[in-house]
């Protein structure tokens, strides 16, 4: 069960990157750098997340 539930995180969370991904790529686009770098570091920081769901994957 609790692998099923890492797994749908895990996607849950590879999604919100790619979303934020595009959005970093149009607001660089509009010259918002403050607004882009806030995103970047969302962007680190769900990364840092789905690195330790991986982890946690591959311990099972």
């Amino acid at each position: 069960m609790l692998k099923k539930e890492l797994q749908i995180e895990l996607q849950e969370i590879e999604t919100a990157i790619e979303s934020l991904e595009t959005e970093i790529k149009a607001t660089e686009a509009s010259h918002n750098a403050e607004y882009a770098a806030e995103l970047n570091q969302t962007v680190s920081l769900l990364s840092s997340k789905r690195d330790e769901i991986v982890a946690l994957l591959k311990q099972d």
